[in-house]
C-alpha cells in the first residue's frame, strides 16, 4: 500500500513539474533564436552579411567589416535610414525615428533594427571598413630625463 502524501507534497510535486516544463520551453525557445541567423544583402555594392535576431543590423554590418551611414545609434537622428527593398524587421524600442506610414513604406532604421527574415537594404553609401593595421612593436632604447 503506497504511502499516503500531504497535500504539501502534492502541491511542491505540481509545481516542480510545472517549473521543468517552464524550462524546457525556455530553453527551447533560446536555442531556436541563438541558432537563428538571416543574411542582408547590401546594394548596389552586393555585400552580404550575417546578422541574428539579437544583433542590430548596423552593428552586424560593422563586425562584418562595413561601414553603413550612422551617428547616433539609437534611432533618433535617422542618419542610417535606408530602403528596404524585401525583408521584415522589428524594433525593440518605444519609438523609433521613422514613423509608421515610413515604415509601410520600406523604410529602416538599420542601428536598431533587428532582422526577422533575410534582408535586402539599399544602401548606395556602404562602405567596407580598412583592414586594421597590426600593432609594431618597438625596442625602446635608454629612458628620457
Amino acid at each position: 500500500m503506497p504511502a499516503r502524501r500531504s497535500h504539501r507534497c502534492q502541491d511542491l510535486d505540481v509545481h516542480a513539474v510545472a517549473a521543468e516544463c517552464d524550462v524546457r520551453r525556455l530553453a527551447t525557445g533560446l536555442a531556436g533564436r541563438v541558432s537563428k541567423t538571416y543574411e542582408v544583402l547590401l546594394l548596389p555594392s552586393g555585400w552580404r552579411f550575417p546578422v541574428g535576431p539579437d544583433t542590430p543590423v548596423l552593428r552586424a554590418a560593422k563586425a562584418a567589416g562595413l561601414r553603413l551611414p550612422s551617428s547616433c545609434r539609437n534611432g533618433s537622428c535617422r542618419a542610417c535610414l535606408c530602403k528596404m527593398a524585401s525583408g521584415t524587421v522589428t524594433y525593440r524600442i518605444e519609438w523609433p525615428g521613422v514613423a509608421s506610414d515610413e515604415q509601410a513604406d520600406g523604410w529602416v532604421l538599420p542601428c536598431v533594427a533587428h532582422a526577422e527574415s533575410d534582408l535586402v537594404l539599399l544602401v548606395p553609401q556602404a562602405e567596407r571598413l580598412a583592414p586594421a593595421e597590426p600593432a609594431v612593436r618597438q625596442q625602446l632604447t635608454g629612458a628620457r630625463r
